[in-house]
C-alpha cells in the first residue's frame, strides 16, 4: 500500500480513462500589439505591462491548441523539455513522476484550501470536484483525497492515461479521467469546486471565458470556482511580436524551433492574458457576491487565482442551459 505524500489516506484500486476522443476547436482571436500599446504601457524599466483584451476583429491564431496539447501529451507529458513559471514546481528536487514531484501539487492545494477556508467556506470539503486540464495528474491525485469523488479532465488522452497509472501507484479509488470539450459535457451533475491552475492561458481568451462560464453553471449550491490566469505579459514588444508571428504566420513556428534546436514540429504553447474585470463580470452575472484574488508571480506572466463562490440558494443549471452561453473574442 502507498501513501499519497502530504496526506494520510490509503487507496487500493485502478481507475478507467474514457476511451473516446472529441476535440471541439472554437478558435478565438488575438490582436497584435501596436505602437501605441507600446507607448502606452510601458513601464519605467523598460517593459510592458499589456492586459488582456476581450474582443477584436482580427484572424484568429494559426495555432490549434487542442491538436499542440494532444502532441506535448504524446511526447512529453510532464513537459520536461519546456521551462517552468510555476512557483510550485522550482523545486530542483521535484523530477517529473517522482513522489515530490505531486507533493508539490499537495502544496499548492493545501494553500488553495486554506484560502477557501479563510476568505470563503470555513471547513470547505467538496464532496465532487474537477480538476480542468488535469495533464498527468500531478493536482488531480492529491485533490481526489480532499473529496469523495474527482474528475480530472484534459484534452490529451496520452496525458490521462499517464493520471491514470499514477492515480494507481498512490491506490486512488474516487478519480474519474475524462477527455476535454468546451462544453465540458462529460462532466455529469453539480460539483462542488471546480478547479483549474496553469490552463487557461493555452486557450484563446473567448474559448477560456466560455468554459469559465461554463463552470460556474455546473457548481452546486454554495459551490466554489478556484481558477488561475495570467493577468499581463511582461514581455518587450520585439518579444511579443516573435510570439504572435510563431502563432499566426505560417512557418515562422517551425523556423523558430530549428533554430532552438527541435524538431520542426514541436508543438507551440499559447500564453494569453486574461482580462481579470472580464472573468469579474462574468462572476457578477452569475450572483457570485464573494470574491478573493491571490496574485501569484510567475515571471514574465504574473497571475492571480481567483476563488468565488456561487450562493447556497441557487440551484445548478442544467448542461444543455450552460452550453448555450457563448463569449466574444
Amino acid at each position: 500500500m502507498r501513501t499519497l505524500p502530504g496526506g494520510s489516506r490509503t487507496f487500493s484500486r485502478t481507475n478507467s480513462v474514457e476511451p473516446a476522443l472529441r476535440t471541439a476547436a472554437i478558435r478565438g482571436p488575438r490582436r497584435p500589439l501596436s505602437k501605441r500599446d507600446d507607448r502606452r504601457n510601458a513601464g519605467p524599466a523598460g517593459r510592458s505591462l499589456v492586459l488582456a483584451r476581450v474582443s477584436c476583429k482580427n484572424r484568429p491564431a494559426m495555432v490549434d491548441s487542442d491538436r499542440h496539447w494532444i502532441r506535448f501529451g504524446q511526447f512529453d507529458p510532464y513537459l520536461k523539455t519546456v521551462k517552468t513559471l510555476d512557483p510550485y514546481k522550482l523545486d530542483p528536487t521535484l523530477t517529473p513522476s517522482s513522489e515530490f514531484y505531486f507533493e508539490s501539487g499537495e502544496r499548492y492545494l493545501t494553500d488553495l484550501f486554506g484560502e477557501i477556508g479563510r476568505c470563503m467556506a470555513p471547513g470547505f470539503r467538496p464532496r465532487r470536484a474537477v480538476d480542468f486540464g488535469c495533464s498527468v495528474g500531478r493536482i488531480a491525485v492529491p485533490l481526489a483525497a480532499r473529496c469523495e469523488s474527482m474528475i480530472g479532465v484534459d484534452i490529451s488522452p496520452d496525458a490521462l492515461a499517464e493520471a491514470e497509472r499514477n492515480a494507481a501507484h498512490f491506490r486512488v479509488t474516487n478519480a474519474q479521467w475524462v477527455l476535454s470539450d468546451d462544453d465540458l459535457s462529460r462532466i455529469d451533475g453539480p460539483v462542488d469546486l471546480f478547479h483549474s491552475y496553469n490552463v487557461l492561458q493555452h486557450l484563446p481568451v473567448s474559448r477560456g471565458l466560455a468554459i469559465i462560464r461554463r463552470a460556474l453553471a455546473l457548481l452546486s449550491p454554495a459551490g466554489v470556482l478556484a481558477i488561475h490566469v495570467p493577468y499581463a505579459d511582461l514581455a518587450s514588444g520585439a518579444r511579443r511580436a516573435i510570439n504572435w508571428a510563431q502563432a499566426h504566420v505560417p512557418g515562422i513556428g517551425q523556423l523558430a524551433n530549428v533554430a532552438r534546436g527541435r524538431p520542426r514540429d514541436y508543438p507551440h504553447m499559447l500564453m494569453n492574458p486574461y482580462d481579470i474585470g472580464a472573468i469579474f463580470s462574468i462572476l457578477r452575472d452569475r450572483g457570485c457576491e464573494r470574491v478573493h484574488c491571490r496574485f501569484i508571480e510567475q515571471q514574465r506572466y504574473p497571475g492571480a487565482i481567483v476563488i468565488a463562490q456561487v450562493p447556497s440558494d441557487r440551484a445548478p443549471q442544467a448542461r444543455s442551459k450552460a452550453t448555450t452561453d457563448q463569449t466574444s473574442a
